[in-house]
């Protein structure tokens, strides 16, 4: 009971705090602070416009104190969601390209920094390189083993491999650390669950995130297909895809048949996709 307490206070705050002050160099407090900045506004709503600014923030970082792995870190982030979510403009392989150079340049400035290997993970998982990303989750959770951002984080190669049940326990898990535990973990349920056809459950998971994101929209679209609820798939669909290009069946085939591999989910995805909306 003591360590569960001990790593649900450790999480808390470790949210609020971050890390520590890097000592008396305004140039790394100012660029810490951008960091922050940007991460706060992801946290309250994930967006275009919000992963826009975040972006914004994290090259002021960078050019603030080039030394410093934290503007890095938000640049790689910025990038990786431009690219799987279709944002900013940006062509996802050059996009994910600038993400893993970032990656890479905050590993080489701060190798035992949680953040860059959770940046890692999630970079080498749109990549394909699951077993790159695994390590990378591994490496986070062992540096902070409270972090049930990095707990959820790591499921996403799971899902994509098709090690969903060690997915489920993984987020169960999450849930006993912190009770009040982000929305990425009820994301990745309500995914976790639609893998394993629950799809009333994969949308009660969904439903209890705690803010409504527009980038979670299609998932929801995806869920709502598999309920045969065609109406509720169609308006959640055209909600994410107010805001992103919408690609067509076979891009999104050509961009995920390397990534997700698990057996059948991809054409199970697509044929829901099509059923929300989504042309061929």
């Amino acid at each position: 009971m003591q360590d569960a307490i001990i790593k649900t206070v450790a999480n808390r705050v470790g949210f609020r705090i971050e890390r520590p002050v890097p000592g008396a160099d305004s140039d790394k407090v100012t660029a810490l602070h951008l960091y922050l900045q940007g991460l706060a506004a992801v946290r309250a709503d994930f967006n275009e416009d919000v992963a826009e600014y975040n972006l914004r923030l994290n090259l002021e970082a960078i050019e603030v104190d080039p030394d410093a792995p934290y503007g890095y870190i938000g640049v790689g982030h910025a990038h990786r969601v431009a690219a799987v979510f279709g944002w900013m403009g940006l062509d996802p392989d050059a996009a994910l390209k600038t993400a893993i150079e970032m990656a890479n340049k905050a590993l080489e400035l701060a190798p035992e920094e949680p953040e860059v290997h959770y940046l890692l993970g999630r970079v080498h998982q749109e990549l394909g390189n699951q077993e790159g990303a695994m390590a990378a989750y591994d490496k986070a959770i062992a540096l902070n083993p409270s972090n049930t951002q990095y707990l959820s984080g790591s499921t996403v190669p799971m899902l994509y491999t098709g090690r969903t049940q060690e997915a489920i326990d993984r987020l169960n898990a999450a849930k006993g650390i912190d009770p009040f535990h982000g929305d990425g973990v009820y994301w990745q349920m309500g995914w976790a669950l639609w893998e394993i056809g629950d799809c009333e459950g994969a949308r009660d998971a969904m439903l209890s995130m705690h803010a409504q994101r527009r980038a979670a929209k299609r998932m929801v679209a995806e869920i709502y297909a598999c309920l045969g609820e065609v109406d509720k798939a169609q308006d959640a669909y055209q909600l994410f895809y107010s805001e992103a290009k919408e690609p067509t069946i076979a891009e999104q085939r050509a961009e995920w048949e390397g990534v997700w591999t698990a057996s059948g989910s991809l054409d199970r995805w697509l044929d829901h996709m099509r059923i929300a909306g989504m042309k061929d």
